[in-house]
């Protein structure tokens, strides 16, 4: 379970790769040249030039436009992210079909696109024309697109800019909103399919930083805007009193124009008009429905129509990010991502949010059932299921796909996946509090959110691949969105806190950092699935702090600290040389292994301190040590890491193994309670396959038969906090799962192997 798939030196590229991708079932109305995105895994040799890639609608080859995001050591593609668009049934479900066709020249199969996506550099700023939507993002900053026109027809109003206002939390509420000046624009991706323009600047400079994402795609008349706002002063947090975008139009005609807003979380209801209309979201917004928070929760938009169109706003997600609002008079549509009549929210130095929204341009004819159809497919979009196989072939993960299939195991897995808490609210979705660590107060009586422990959004990705269920999907990418912008210290004046990752702690960044609660590979997955390089570079981000807490004279001495430290430490380097083959990841790595092998000749073993007097064995940690070790001896073989790893096995076999047939908590008299923990099934999972003795899985089985018993949830519901709407309050917070996936895979497919899966 800890091996990945090493490439060899580059033969000749293949020629049977290629597979299927499924469109389940979705919109009742077909959609035509759907713009959507795909992320492949690849196996080593497959495919060296992305251009090189193809897809096919039946015999009907589709435009592609393709990248690596990662490669294989042989330089060949291991991660692919691709942009096409297909034709898509109402109510029926699609095959289409990829493959590699390393022969033909790049242009051959790829159709032409009609109206291919151009982008024009001028003094002025940069021109796109999709072929149906023409317009300007300025390099001035005083808007996001204004000289618009739409099938050739102006459209008489301009967007943006995106607007804020924030002062200290204690001062008075007096600042006049500000929009970035001057920001410098940069062309991100373009091709024939898409164009994405990154919009760099300051509101406040050195204090609040702005970064806008615009992109267009080829053929539509509709842009997506992304906006993430900084806070950089170290001093104190602020108040963040709005943060809005306009659509004003330039000229208003004689007619007064349509206002219409729509939201729902089943059918939606339009209310139009000329007579003006707004609406804020909050807690009191947030009813019982019964979709996956992640995935939809309803749908929230607004539009201005005049006598040359106009524009539609959706807040993406809007529900899950209050408080928000839309108003719609016949001087503007302003959507606000914090709206003036709220009381705002309260922003801690060096934490970052960003928020989604789409803007549909649209002529003076357009029928509101459309504008609201577009707005859903944003909210909802079509996606295409990669097979588990074409995972399984790739082997950029462990091994998830066991030989036999034990419902006993997939109905413990889904039970942790699905039944937990989940957060609403902008700076609190994509986590959950841990009530464990709320109830020990660790908090001062707040909520202590998880902060992405154990790599929630990792694990989530690997069950969603393992499962095709895109609800886990939609979790993972919410959770790695949520950590790549909260809980990551993006400003900070002390080294040892700039860049990582915070751990477990009250409003999400009040916490430390450490070693054991650092994690990467769910930012480095979100990067593969979205193309967003932000989480690439977050991740290395946070190797980089990882290193700087390594070389602090604390983890210079083996027995001063837990070996979970180590153990998390070596599975984020394994993750950080597998993706960037820096060569400075290892040596760490090679440091800390001599530091295990010290630790073992000195104290007899792998005890730490727990209290003042004593060194003791704590199994759980153990296993975290284990897995990292493991990680590293995949890359680099070491014969002395199997022994040490089978002799901590037997050592907890022998001495922690109590009456019930279940390891102790720890190794204190005090803590010598009976304590399935999930990372011992995958400890147990390990000692089998270093040595192939059957017993171990035979303890496994026992851990897991308590871990059954024990996994009963009580009674749940919906809560308002002082600081978000928590939805299945009182369930596990996103830990439980992502503590118990990887270990309890590595259990289900050895076992799976041997014979005698429960």
């Amino acid at each position: 379970m800890t091996s990945r798939t090493t490439a060899t030196t580059p033969t000749t590229a293949r020629r049977d790769i290629g597979g299927v991708l499924r469109f389940p079932a979705l919109a009742a109305d077909a959609r035509q040249a759907e713009p959507v995105t795909l992320a492949l895994p690849l196996p080593p040799d497959a495919l060296h030039d992305p251009a090189d890639f193809r897809v096919h609608d039946a015999a009907t080859p589709l435009p592609v436009q393709a990248r690596a995001t990662s490669t294989w050591p042989d330089g060949s593609v291991r991660w692919l992210f691709a942009r096409t668009q297909v034709d898509l049934p109402g109510r029926a479900a699609k095959n289409i079909t990829w493959s590699v066709a390393p022969d033909q020249q790049p242009d051959d199969g790829h159709p032409r696109v009609a109206g291919a996506i151009t982008v024009t550099e001028s003094a002025a700023g940069l021109l796109v024309d999709t072929g149906r939507l023409r317009a300007l993002v300025p390099r001035s900053g005083e808007a996001l697109l204004r000289a618009i026109t739409l099938d050739g027809l102006a459209v008489a109003g301009v967007l943006g800019p995106i607007q804020l206002a924030a002062t200290p939390v204690d001062a008075e509420k007096t600042t006049a909103p500000v929009s970035l000046a001057s920001p410098t624009l940069t062309v991100e991706e373009s091709g024939p399919l898409a164009v994405v323009i990154r919009l760099d600047g300051w509101y406040i400079p050195g204090v609040w930083q702005g970064q806008v994402r615009l992109t267009f795609h080829a053929g539509k008349p509709y842009v997506a805007v992304a906006h993430q706002f900084t806070l950089h002063d170290p001093s104190r947090h602020w108040r963040l009193h709005a943060l809005f975008v306009d659509w004003t139009p330039t000229a208003a005609g004689t007619a007064p124009p349509r206002l219409a807003l729509g939201q729902g979380h089943y059918r939606s209801t339009i209310e139009s008009g000329a007579t003006p209309r707004a609406v804020v979201l909050g807690p009191a917004a947030l009813y019982g429905q019964e979709h996956a928070p992640e995935l939809f929760y309803g749908d929230f938009w607004a539009s201005h129509t005049g006598a040359t169109g106009g524009a539609a706003i959706t807040i993406y997600q809007a529900f899950q990010h209050f408080p928000v609002g839309l108003a719609a008079t016949p001087e503007r549509l302003r959507a606000s991502l914090v709206p003036e009549e709220s009381a705002g929210v309260e922003i801690w130095p060096g934490m970052a949010k960003t928020h989604q929204l789409l803007v549909q341009l649209h002529g003076p004819e357009m029928a509101l059932d459309a504008l609201n159809f577009r707005s859903l497919q944003f909210q909802l979009p079509d996606e295409p299921v990669v097979p588990p196989q074409t995972y399984a072939a790739a082997g950029v993960w462990p091994d998830l796909f066991p030989a036999q299939r034990s419902e006993t195991i997939e109905w413990f897995l889904s039970r942790r996946a699905d039944e937990r808490v989940v957060a609403l609210g902008m700076l609190d979705f994509g986590d959950a509090p841990d009530g464990g660590y709320t109830a020990q107060r660790r908090g001062g009586g707040g909520l202590v959110w998880t902060n992405n422990e154990y790599d929630f959004a990792h694990t989530m990705y690997l069950h969603a691949a393992r499962t095709g269920e895109r609800r886990f999907r939609a979790a993972a990418d919410v959770a790695a969105r949520h950590w790549l912008d909260v809980d990551i210290c993006h400003a900070s004046s002390d080294p040892l806190r700039l860049d990582g990752h915070i751990m477990h702690s009250v409003h999400h960044v009040t916490g430390g950092l450490a070693p054991s609660h650092q994690w990467v590979e769910g930012l480095f997955d979100y990067y593969h699935h979205t193309g967003d390089a932000a989480a690439r570079d977050a991740a290395i981000g946070v190797g980089a702090n990882i290193l700087r807490l390594l070389a602090q004279p604390t983890f210079q001495r083996a027995g001063s600290f837990q070996v979970r430290e180590l153990g998390w430490a070596l599975v984020a380097l394994a993750a950080l040389y597998e993706e960037t083959y820096d060569e400075q990841y290892l040596a760490e790595s090679a440091r800390l292994v001599e530091l295990f092998m010290a630790w073992r000749d000195e104290f007899g073993g792998l005890l730490a301190p727990y209290t003042s007097h004593t060194l003791v064995r704590v199994p759980f940690m153990i296993a975290v040590a284990a897995r990292g070790l493991l990680r590293y001896h995949a890359l680099r073989p070491d014969p002395r890491i199997p022994p040490l790893v089978v002799g901590e096995v037997d050592a907890l076999v022998a001495e922690f193994l109590g009456a019930e047939g279940i390891f102790y908590y720890k190794g204190l008299p005090s803590l010598h309670r009976p304590h399935p923990n999930p990372l011992l099934l995958g400890l147990l999972a390990q000692a089998y396959r270093l040595t192939g003795s059957a017993h171990y899985l035979d303890i496994a089985r026992t851990q897991l038969r308590w871990l059954l018993q024990s996994d009963a949830r009580g009674a749940h519901g919906a809560a308002a906090t002082g600081e978000a709407f928590l939805r299945g309050a009182g369930l596990p917070g996103p830990k439980g799962f992502a503590q118990a996936f990887l270990p309890t895979m590595e259990f289900y497919t050895a076992a799976a192997e041997a014979g005698g899966l429960p």
